[in-house]
């Protein structure tokens, strides 16, 4: 046993925890129930409810085992006649005016206060007065109900507020009878993790309006899945009935979203049902306008199966006749790994072309330090922000910066070109001016070379709008960092700004007192993912480079392409000078996320064939010859891979009669 560690009893059994364990969760190591209301082991201690009443040795009364730290040789007793009688008395004066509609709560089968009652609590009542009611079923936010009446004062959601969110807009307000949570001025409680309330309310007090009397908790079919909505991968559970998504919950895994999703992924699934899904395989008769004369015959009762092959045919009729350059697959950061994985396949041994990609940023897979997981922020000293917001783009990974910054004495410095939420916890924030984020980088890459005897040129440097000082207040920040964990979008530079960035690391990576890694956090789903799968013109999956060729024919064949594709804009461009004959486009609407505008309009109407493979209707979808289905998040399986590189297994929550992508 080390020194940071403590041995206890708890009824009569041994266990040993890390210093500092409250009692509460040391006694679920040995399978040890204390009932807890107010605790919740990501807030922290509380001691407002009372209910967590333990007897130990040697004190004179009980004590809150939520808020007492282990201690060694300590005896603890849960279940003593002095323990029992406290238990139930705490909770018949929760009781005294809490309604007994059980039956109608929308709680009702998941409830903590239910089941202490029952395990706990005292066979009958001495009420002998009406209860105090109050209000029901009042908005306290456009998705969150409240009913006033069944709260229990037990304060977790004002303390997830404060400490979670660290934005205090739910309080308790008033005392006594009156004592109840609120906002000021009774504003609406519109945050971006607002939703986690309902969660961790363990009454019916905090409802999801949404799913309020839909469904009962046991009706329902609960898939444990992931968050589609960004790259922070977050585990959910999708609670489906009849086939049909009623509502999600967070699913805690502390190595990817620390026991909390953002409402956009609470409520951001709408999609699965909306009447703009594409449903059938289909030949647009508006759009290009008629069918394309490398296309067979496609009558409107054609099949999905029927279908997907006549669109193979087409490509390799016009791969065949016009040479494998002719055609190209622009694919998509949302999809899962294995649809990125075999489209690269099938476009470049089944049609001979490295014209693949996903995105309209440079980058390359690999850093040149290692790739850190979310979870290791919060033992870096120095987060460094490049070109990032995450608040707006990845939401639960702002509050992981939050935690580390307030609880693990972690320094945020920031370095972007626009001011940022997360400015309000950084000690230092830098803005350079927009464009010049290679210049920065540069400049911050040259000074930490100086420091170290190391050759690094930096030019320009007056251009950024980073005064002298601040530069070099930035470099000893870094430079005399233990341990930095540097965080940055790729999405968002411009330029060559991503090589920047790695000669940035590898710079860091030299300074001989410093562990380094790097997150490279572009907000789609699977970005990270669609890199390690090839949906690149110059890599293949594992991030085999073209030039390798030796590699590549060793694992791929001989007959493997080994000559550099077009990026997705360039397939863009060479499609309106007509060099590029035939498209697919998986999961992506260029027509409105590419630059560009009308001139990809252009682009894709004077292309021979153009076909969308997408779950819902799109501006590019409008301008297709064939139109395929796809599933998309709750329908299809697979994996995806987060912004700490963790792959994790995204299930199938909701049947559907189409086949899935990869098949």
């Amino acid at each position: 046993m080390s020194d940071n560690e403590i041995t206890l009893t708890i009824d009569g059994k041994s266990v040993t925890v890390p210093k500092g364990t409250k009692v509460v969760d040391a006694a679920k190591q040995v399978n040890v129930d204390i009932p807890v209301f107010c605790y919740h082991e990501k807030i922290g201690p509380l001691g407002c409810c009372r209910m967590c009443l333990v007897e130990v040795e040697k004190m004179p009364k009980l004590m809150t085992a939520c808020t007492m730290d282990v201690m060694p040789d300590m005896v603890v007793k849960t279940t003593t006649d002095k323990v029992e009688k406290a238990q139930k008395g705490v909770l018949e004066f929760t009781l005294l005016n809490h309604p007994l509609d059980c039956p109608v709560c929308d709680k009702g089968g998941e409830c903590p206060l239910q089941d202490n009652t029952f395990k706990f609590g005292a066979p009958e009542t001495r009420m002998e007065f009406d209860r105090h009611h109050n209000a029901k079923a009042t908005p306290l936010s456009p998705v969150i109900t409240i009913d006033r009446e069944r709260c229990i004062a037990c304060q977790r959601c004002t303390a997830y507020s404060e400490r979670i969110e660290q934005s205090r807009d739910l309080v308790m307000l008033n005392r006594g009878f009156k004592n109840e949570v609120g906002t000021f001025n009774n504003q609406s409680y519109d945050t971006r993790f607002s939703g986690n309330v309902i969660d961790i309310c363990p009454v019916g007090a905090l409802t999801n309006t949404e799913f309020r009397f839909k469904a009962r908790t046991w009706d329902l079919s609960n898939t444990e899945t992931l968050c589609a909505n960004c790259a922070c991968n977050c585990n959910i559970t999708m609670g489906t009935r009849l086939n049909e998504l009623m509502r999600i919950e967070a699913r805690p895994n502390d190595a990817v979203d620390d026991g909390w999703i953002c409402d956009k992924g609470r409520w951001g699934h709408s999609f699965v049902k909306s009447k703009n899904k594409i449903l059938t395989a289909r030949e647009n008769s508006r759009g290009n306008g008629g069918r394309p004369t490398s296309f067979p015959a496609f009558p409107h009762d054609c099949s999905l199966p029927e279908a997907v092959s006549k669109v193979a045919q087409a490509f390799k009729k016009i791969a065949t006749e016009h040479g494998p350059q002719s055609v190209g697959f622009i694919g998509s950061p949302y999809a899962s790994n294995e649809d990125g994985y075999l489209y690269q396949k099938l476009f470049r041994q089944g049609l001979g072309s490295n014209n693949i990609d996903h995105k309209t940023y440079q980058d390359t897979p690999g850093l040149p330090v290692n790739h850190y997981g979310v979870e290791q922020i919060e033992s870096s000293n120095v987060v460094l922000l490049i070109a990032s917001d995450p608040t707006e783009e990845l939401p639960i990974l702002d509050l992981r910066i939050k935690k580390a910054v307030t609880n693990c004495g972690t320094r945020l410095v920031s370095l972007n070109d626009q001011k940022i939420e997360l400015d309000k916890q950084a000690s230092l924030s830098v803005r350079y001016n927009v464009g010049s984020e290679t210049l920065a980088l540069d400049a911050l890459t040259y000074g930490l070379a100086q420091e170290l005897g190391e050759s690094a040129s930096a030019q320009g440097v007056d251009a950024t709008g980073i005064s002298a000082e601040t530069m070099k207040t930035l470099v000893e920040t870094v430079r005399s960092s233990m341990k930095i964990c540097v965080v940055y979008n790729p999405a968002a530079l411009s330029g060559g700004a991503v090589s920047a960035v790695k000669r940035l690391l590898a710079m860091i990576a030299k300074v001989p007192t410093l562990e380094c890694g790097a997150i490279p956090a572009a907000p789609m789903t699977n970005a990270v993912g669609a890199m390690d799968m090839g949906l690149l013109p110059d890599f293949y999956p594992g991030g085999v480079s073209i030039a390798d060729q030796e590699e590549i024919q060793k694992q791929w064949g001989e007959t493997a392409p080994t000559e550099k594709g077009l990026s997705a804009l360039e397939m863009i461009a060479r499609a309106e000078a007509g060099e590029l004959k035939a498209l697919l486009v998986h999961r992506s609407n260029p027509v409105l996320d590419f630059p560009g505008g009308s001139k990809v309009i252009t682009a894709l109407k004077k292309l021979d064939l153009l076909v969308v493979h997408d779950m819902l209707e799109t501006e590019t979808a409008e301008l297709a010859h064939i139109v395929l289905p796809s599933n998309g998040p709750a329908y299809d399986e697979g994996t995806t891979t987060n912004i700490g590189g963790r792959v994790q297994a995204r299930k199938q929550a909701l049947t559907s009669e189409l086949k899935p992508d990869w098949e």
